[in-house]
């Protein structure tokens, strides 16, 4: 069964700050996400709910052999609407001499107790809550992403610890362009860019260190490094 995926969705953020202006980070009200992205949602988790339409026997059986419902039946009869119906009593609008002509009415999105239903079809399928900040977001939906990978962390560490000659850092910016035009991952070429501003960081860094002689360069890294 599917599972909620937050990169099948435009998701809005909210920027957090201080009383003095500086940035925390984002923020995600998934609630507002849950109930305007609703049917998107449903759609994306191959959920087919027809609100309000009137079912004949078949689209009533392929409504409940939906995999959601084979693997939690609990949600067509624990979780009731408009007061005592289920999804597994839904009303007959029209009743036939034969079982083949009948006709159910299905709920209305608004009827009462279909909130619940929805929460929890969410829940199962692992739809956020509530709000969520920065530290808690997916890194694509933070404002200070964490782009760097375990696997670069030891290059992210050389290149923020080591000084950097002219001659290395053009190796490197080649390195990093050629593999920027080869990815198409979005999330990998925003990595690469960044580890590029933290080269030219680095270089300049350098730069100014060898020519600053009779300062010591230890401390100045070390106030350096506290930036980051």
């Amino acid at each position: 069964m599917k599972k909620f995926n937050h990169r099948d969705f435009d998701i809005e953020t909210e920027l957090i700050t201080t009383r003095d202006g500086s940035i925390r980070g984002n923020l995600v009200n998934w609630d507002t996400v849950r109930r305007f992205q609703e049917e998107d949602i449903l759609e994306s988790l191959d959920i087919y709910l027809p609100w309000g339409e009137e079912l004949d026997l078949w689209g009533y059986m392929e409504f409940i052999d939906q995999q959601i419902f084979r693997e939690y039946p609990e949600l067509l009869t624990e979780y009731k609407y408009d007061g005592d119906f289920s999804f597994e009593n839904m009303r007959f609008s029209q009743v036939a001499k034969s079982i083949y002509d009948i006709s159910i009415e299905f709920p209305a999105r608004e009827d009462y107790g279909i909130d619940n239903i929805i929460d929890a079809i969410f829940e199962i399928c692992e739809v956020p809550k509530g709000t969520m900040e920065e530290e808690d977001l997916p890194s694509d939906l933070q404002f200070w992403p964490s782009f760097i990978s375990d696997e670069d962390n030891d290059f992210y560490i050389s290149i923020t610890e080591h000084e950097l000659k002219v001659n290395d850092f053009q190796a490197k910016i080649k390195k990093l362009k050629d593999e920027i035009i080869q990815e198409r991952d979005e999330l990998k070429k925003k990595s690469m860019l960044l580890t590029c501003l933290i080269l030219v960081e680095s270089l300049v860094t350098s730069v100014i260190l060898d020519k600053m002689p009779n300062i010591d360069s230890t401390n100045i890294k070390d106030i350096y490094h506290s930036t980051w």
